[in-house]
């Protein structure tokens, strides 16, 4: 159903744009492709943690494209959190009263998709080993996202 949902308010958007752009009105199309795309920032994290493992996450089989056309199977990067420091976007409070910031001792898993340019430093990592990990906690198009700002070995 969300899936739906956000497929159609993308279209919206899409149409929406393309009317404004006949009309020669660039400016305004930009914008608006602008505020469909760009995320909600509900925290920020600085933290020092542990890298536990790397494990194969398996497809759920929850969609109609399940298991071969979904994209759901996927590594993922275990830490533990050993030190954290969480900043609350107070600007956005209409998403963050919704979250519980993530604690000292609790485990963070981070995707492929969530690691971006630093997964040659996460494939690098072995078990045990310190590193300086950085997200946001990010709400796009009805959704939460999580991606890594820095992650460095210790």
């Amino acid at each position: 159903y969300q899936r739906r949902v956000r497929g159609r308010y993308n279209s919206v958007i899409l149409q929406l744009s393309l009317r404004l752009s006949n009309t020669h009105t660039h400016t305004q199309t930009h914008s608006i492709k602008m505020a469909a795309v760009n995320p909600d920032n509900m925290y920020s994290y600085v933290s020092t943690a542990t890298f536990d493992s790397k494990q194969f996450s398996p497809c759920r089989f929850r969609t109609a494209l399940c298991p071969d056309r979904c994209g759901h199977a996927r590594e993922l990067f275990v830490f533990t959190i050993v030190t954290i420091n969480a900043t609350k976007n107070e600007a956005n409070d209409q998403h963050a009263k919704w979250v519980t910031p993530v604690a000292v001792g609790e485990q963070v898993h981070c995707g492929e998709t969530e690691l971006g340019n630093f997964l040659g430093v996460a494939n690098g990592l072995v078990p045990g080993q310190q590193v300086k990990l950085n997200w946001n906690h990010d709400y796009v198009d009805g959704s939460p996202i999580r991606p890594v700002v820095l992650l460095e070995a210790i």
